[in-house]
């Protein structure tokens, strides 16, 4: 027999969007670089939740160390629009060749 506790999906989402929207608020902890030479401060937390790839990748700094990843994007536009489309699960431009860079950096 199994049994199963589930929490409203509403409750749920609200929640979590609550938290990474206060995580913004902290001091930011990863530096994401482009190939322009631009720099975007933003959370370990974040970009670890969505990407087993980059949690990996993070899993070996010390909580000391601030690490910086290099990304072959131009603009520091589609770094921060990632980070509010992670953030907020919504980005808005009135550019739509933006928002395809975005789904682009995603991958």
């Amino acid at each position: 027999m199994t049994f199963r506790l589930e929490a409203k999906t509403h409750f749920h989402s609200t929640n979590l969007l609550t938290s990474l929207q206060t995580l913004s608020n902290d001091q930011p902890d990863l530096l994401l670089l482009t190939a322009g030479g631009a720099c975007v401060q933003t959370h370990q937390l974040l970009l670890a939740m969505f990407s087993p790839f980059v949690n990996n990748i993070l899993e070996s700094f010390t909580t000391s160390e601030t690490p910086a990843i290099s990304l072959p994007v131009q603009e520091s536009s589609e770094l921060i629009n990632l980070i509010k489309l992670l953030s907020s699960g919504k980005a808005y431009t009135q550019d739509s060749g933006a928002l395809r860079k975005v789904v682009r950096v995603a991958d």
